[in-house]
């Protein structure tokens, strides 16, 4: 064999792998693990794709700062690059199509979170307000909602809310791990893409009433 036989075929072969994965990446269920407390301020993202096959990947860590220095340089850096890439008012979204695509997100924030699967929720919290009868009819207004999820999702859903009358508080900790098979949000995708960015639907043409009676002669 040649090696440009060969290379022709390595090609084929790192496009066939290429596919495939994007394939198992959209089809296969990608997991979402958030963790967080109050005390101490903690946040941690991960994520695992392909079904689970590969280990948890961090996304964020509060713990383990990213490099590049503080958030507001970075912010401002953002906005001043926002700026300069300004539209055109003529390439701006028109009045309408904004309108359109405003009451289309609704019917997209249903469907992107029809897919979603709710693998476990944990929380444990302490609520409380400046007056204790504001505390006692707080928690007692979030424990149907507390019962109720508890009863929904049996086994994957624990809160523990705890009312703590000597003052205003609100602390605790809790983790939630979702997941999702990424190309069930296409539709919606789609959906609320050609509600925004298609062509405008034309007004009905009106029909003008014909006048009572005959021609006269």
């Amino acid at each position: 064999m040649s090696v440009l036989g060969a290379l022709l075929w390595l090609i084929v072969g790192l496009a066939a792998v290429a596919i495939a994965a994007l394939a198992a990446l959209l089809l296969l269920p990608v997991q979402l693990w958030v963790q967080a407390a109050s005390d101490p301020a903690h946040l941690l993202v991960r994520l695992r794709l392909f079904g689970g096959a590969l280990p948890w990947i961090r996304v964020i860590d509060s713990d383990r700062p990213g490099r590049g220095g503080s958030v507001e340089p970075r912010a401002a850096e953002a906005e001043q690059l926002l700026e300069e890439e300004a539209p055109a008012p003529a390439a701006r979204l028109s009045r309408r199509r904004m309108w359109r695509m405003l009451r289309a997100v609704p019917a997209l924030l249903q469907g992107l979170a029809g897919p979603v699967r709710l693998e476990r929720l944990w929380l444990e919290a302490r609520l409380g307000l400046d007056d204790p009868a504001e505390t006692g009819q707080l928690f007692g207004a979030l424990t149907p909602l507390v019962y109720g999820l508890g009863g929904a999702w049996p086994g994957r859903v624990s809160l523990q809310l705890a009312p703590e009358f000597s003052g205003p508080v609100l602390e605790g900790r809790g983790e939630v791990i979702l997941s999702v098979v990424p190309v069930r949000w296409f539709g919606p995708g789609l959906r609320f893409a050609w509600a925004g960015f298609g062509p405008e639907p034309r007004p009905a043409k009106r029909v003008g009433r014909r006048p009572a009676g005959g021609r006269t002669a």
